[in-house]
């Protein structure tokens, strides 16, 4: 009786020793990293637009059902220099031309909350001088959000998104050109706007042609006139 207390009395001494050894081993181990969601992204599709063409804006990583504050700037296009073009979305390059703009002439937005935008209802449309433009635009129950956008103004737009509650943003750019910021002038004129000359042409080629005639006419009228007389 005596030699089992004194074995369960050693047992229990061990096991107390070795508890903070445990204890200590499962502190000493390495902790994950708390989860952190991935960064918002912002893209625009096509990058490269002619005034009044639309590109869609899309957003992903942003709060459940937050609603997002879009701010849209436009800036100067680079200066057209040698080798300096954009990528169209047909896979075609376009040389870039400056565009004359000062940014502190952009009038800012007026008291209040911004408007809030609907896609359903159609494409924002970007500002006819670029003035900077702000509006909000609810996210999904993902975070995801998407609107198409109208460009206006020709020029190097960034736009930036802000989720009102989480606080977090990204941003892209845009590039929108003149129709005839090709590299190559003025777009040729086709359709009803060729009709004109083609017809005055078609007449000037018409009167030269009776005219000619006329003229073999009166020489051989002549000729044979004066075989006759000699």
């Amino acid at each position: 009786m005596r030699l089992s207390r004194i074995i369960t009395t050693i047992a229990v001494g061990l096991a107390v020793a070795a508890t903070p050894s445990a204890a200590g081993a499962a502190l000493s181990q390495p902790q994950p990293p708390p989860y952190q969601p991935p960064a918002p992204t912002l893209t625009v599709s096509p990058s490269t637009v002619d005034v009044g063409e639309i590109a869609t804006v899309t957003g992903r990583g942003f709060g459940s059902r937050e609603l997002v504050e879009i701010t849209i700037t436009t800036g100067p296009l680079a200066a057209g220099v040698p080798g300096q073009s954009a990528r169209r979305s047909d896979g075609s390059t376009v040389a870039l031309a400056p565009v004359a703009f000062r940014a502190d002439e952009q009038p800012q937005p007026g008291g209040g909350n911004p408007p809030e935008h609907v896609p359903s209802k159609g494409p924002w449309d970007g500002s006819h001088d670029g003035a900077r433009q702000v509006f909000w635009i609810r996210a999904d129950v993902d975070g995801f959000f998407e609107f198409a956008f109208r460009a206006r103004h020709p020029g190097k737009i960034t736009i930036t998104a802000r989720g009102l509650t989480s606080g977090r943003t990204a941003s892209a750019v845009l590039t929108v050109l003149k129709p005839y910021d090709h590299g190559k002038g003025p777009l040729p004129v086709t359709g009803s706007s060729m009709e004109t000359p083609l017809k005055v042409g078609g007449g000037l080629v018409g009167v030269g042609a009776v005219l000619l005639l006329t003229t073999f006419a009166l020489r051989r009228r002549n000729r044979v006139g004066t075989g006759a007389t000699s």
